[in-house]
């Protein structure tokens, strides 16, 4: 699911994305998740935080990671938080970009999640 507001001075858009755990993955826990995080935030070759680990209000486990990227034919750099919360064999990705950053409205997505819904 992808959303950005109609009026968009912010240019931000948040992405939600739904995949299943491998066993081999569920077993490594909840470091090995921050592990791919970090990684896979160097495909866009910008400047990033250590992850940081989190619980969401409804009690889901989550690790997330921030920074800034300028995106392929930009000059304007854009900031990123890219959060994964843990259900079970259920990861739920949130990725969030802005050029001005509503924090309050990132985690009003991120505490929507619950278990098994």
């Amino acid at each position: 699911m992808d959303w950005a507001p109609s009026s968009n001075d912010r240019k931000e858009s948040i992405s939600v994305l739904l995949t299943t755990r491998r066993p081999a993955e569920a077993k490594a826990g909840l470091d090995h998740v921050a592990r791919l995080l970090v990684a896979g935030q160097g495909g866009l070759h910008g400047r990033f935080g250590g992850p940081a680990r989190f619980t969401t209000k409804h009690g889901l486990s989550g690790v997330r990671v921030e920074g800034e990227f300028v995106p392929p034919g930009q000059a304007t750099a854009y900031h990123r938080i890219h959060a994964v919360l843990v259900d079970g064999e259920t990861i739920v990705h949130v990725l969030y970009t802005a050029r001005d950053v509503d924090r309050d409205g990132f985690e009003l997505v991120v505490d929507s999640f619950q278990r098994g819904a």
